[in-house]
């Protein structure tokens, strides 16, 4: 078929339909054709990037300004057409996860405009994307924010606070701290500020990062800082703070700089998260048409492909097979998926466990895993933060699951002296 081959696709299934009718006497016919696109190595890296922030620090004024490369009108010109819902729009607050796409080319030039209007073209084009995760700043969606915290793996935590007000964001700062991701903080509203504001703010968020953390921060204001805090990029321990506006596009340039270059980190997979065995953590899933079941969510480790066994679960702690039918990143159709990415995976017969459906669910590629109620968890602070947490109960995160748990026991594993820099393990059952 000539239209096949415009949009490189292939016929996959063909059904002719009879259908009658009183006014002719002759049989006219109905054909269903069935067509996929060619699967191809698509091989477009995609890193992360989770807005995090208390409510009007300007996080989805942030996505609109990077995307549409729009500077604001300070009166939220920016923001519109990214809300989901129609409450959103009316009150200003974002009350549930948005994501965006933000694609550069080979010269580092950013792709989104009017010549790549879609996902799909912006995949097309780009050497590298970073997918924009907007969350929600109220508090009365804390765990909407946490959930997508954990189960979507970020890369890169944009820390967004409001330059007049710092000491209000030190729950959100705490958060985006003891996450094991590069953590920029974007100081907002600085056109409203002068030099002095702005650093007597970055005083104020240093002292607080050393009262919890074992970090440092350090304030960014041009490219040549920039570039020596990325030349480091590997030492996590490091902060840097980049006040910016909005509505002036004050240091934006220095955002797209920091993504940019952060495309240039190796992209490869290790050796040992490759050999490992399949786990496809389960973020959501939809029933489509023609297909079946599609579930959505990131491949922790190991390799997926089409046609490949894998086990469902748990249910009742027990898991069951199934087969991989067809992968898609970004709707666009792949061979395999390796660790770190995020896909769609369509399986075959899983809609006859559409009631036990939960997120928080894993495809694996071994059908007996181990199921725990209790483990070690290992985390970095400092001692005198954990050290009388013994017996108490807290709310535990782990991927799209949360669950209360009992912290059963603490214990130093490097030297108590060392105070800026403890590594602490906990018991957690």
């Amino acid at each position: 078929l000539k239209f096949c081959k415009i949009i490189e696709a292939a016929v996959v299934e063909v059904v002719l339909l009879c259908v009658t009718t009183n006014i002719t006497a002759h049989s006219r016919y109905v054909c269903e054709v069935k067509v996929n696109f060619i699967t191809t190595d698509f091989e477009v890296t995609n890193k992360r990037v989770f807005l995090l922030g208390d409510h009007s620090v300007g996080k989805t004024t942030l996505s609109g300004v990077l995307i549409k490369d729009l500077s604001d009108d300070g009166y939220g010109r920016s923001r519109m057409g990214l809300f989901n819902h129609v409450h959103e729009i009316k009150c200003g607050h974002t009350s549930s996860l948005a994501y965006h796409l933000i694609g550069f080319s080979k010269n580092g030039d950013l792709l989104n405009d009017k010549n790549c209007a879609t996902k799909e073209d912006i995949c097309a084009r780009a050497q590298t994307t970073f997918t924009l995760i907007d969350s929600c700043g109220s508090h009365k969606y804390i765990d909407t924010t946490l959930n997508g915290l954990t189960c979507h793996y970020p890369h890169i935590i944009f820390l967004l606070i409001n330059i007049h007000h710092p000491i209000s964001h030190i729950d959100f700062l705490k958060i985006s701290l003891s996450w094991d991701s590069q953590t920029i903080i974007l100081l907002t509203h600085c056109d409203l500020s002068n030099d002095e504001e702005i650093f007597d703010s970055f005083i104020i968020i240093r002292d607080a990062i050393r009262e919890f953390s074992t970090k440092t921060a350090k304030l960014v204001t041009s490219s040549i800082e920039l570039s020596e805090f990325q030349d480091q990029i590997e030492n996590l321990e490091m902060v840097p703070v980049i006040p910016i506006s909005n509505v002036t596009q004050k240091n934006i340039d220095l955002v797209h700089q920091f993504l940019k270059n952060f495309t240039m980190s190796s992209t490869s997979h290790s050796s040992s998260l490759l050999e490992s065995r399949a786990e496809f953590i389960i973020n959501d899933f939809y029933h489509v048409p023609g297909t079946g079941m599609v579930v959505s969510g990131i491949l922790l480790c190991g390799t997926m492909k089409e046609n490949d066994d894998v086990y469902f679960g748990p249910i009742n702690q027990k898991f069951y097979q199934f087969q991989v039918l067809s992968l898609k990143r970004f709707n666009l159709p792949c061979k395999i998926l390796y660790p770190g990415q995020f896909a769609t995976v369509a399986v075959n017969t899983l809609q006859t466990f559409k009631n036990k459906l939960k997120r928080g669910s894993y495809l694996l590629s071994c059908g007996n895993p181990e199921l725990r109620a209790s483990f070690l968890a290992v985390i970095k602070c400092k001692y005198s933060l954990v050290a009388s947490l013994t017996g108490s109960i807290g709310l535990l995160y782990i991927g799209n699951f949360q669950t209360s748990a009992v912290i059963n026991h603490v214990s130093l594993t490097e030297n108590v002296d060392d105070i800026q820099d403890i590594t602490v393990s906990l018991l957690i059952s």
